[in-house]
């Protein structure tokens, strides 16, 4: 758990800090996401639990298992980018992306050997997406 919340500190601390960084080159706010729903309950279903779920197992956990520990920076790379232009919202969201699919795909390999990958990573991503849904709904 210990590792969990380092990361997932780091990373917020890395997303806020970028988020003031885009803020001073682009002069407006980057955070927000736009979401073609306007029900909290069907936001907080998709982005904090089914999401991180999907996006972990097709992007993280199936291409780990069909590709295994060959090359896992090469791994991590690809999976990172992947993840980054999922989000392709404006640029801003596609390099926070970027760095939260590296933190993800990071933690995931590290736990490889506990048999915690999937489980550490989708928590990972579920608190992420969490703190992002708080800030963008109140």
């Amino acid at each position: 758990m210990h590792f969990i919340v380092i990361t997932l500190l780091t990373k917020l601390a890395l997303s806020w800090l970028m988020g003031i960084l885009f803020w001073k080159i682009e002069g407006k706010h980057v955070f927000e996401t736009p979401y073609v729903s306007k029900n909290s309950a069907e936001i907080f279903l998709l982005v904090v639990i089914l999401g991180p779920l999907l996006e972990n197992y097709f992007l993280i956990h199936l291409p780990w298992k069909l590709f295994g520990n060959s090359k896992p920076a090469v791994l991590i790379a690809v999976t990172s980018v992947l993840f980054g232009l999922l989000h392709h919202y404006n640029v801003y969201h596609i390099i926070n992306a970027t760095v939260s699919g590296f933190v993800f795909t990071v933690s995931y390999w590290l736990r490889l050997a506990k048999n915690q990958a999937f489980v550490a990573s989708w928590l990972l991503h579920m608190f992420y997406n969490l703190f992002a849904w708080i800030v963008n709904e109140f």
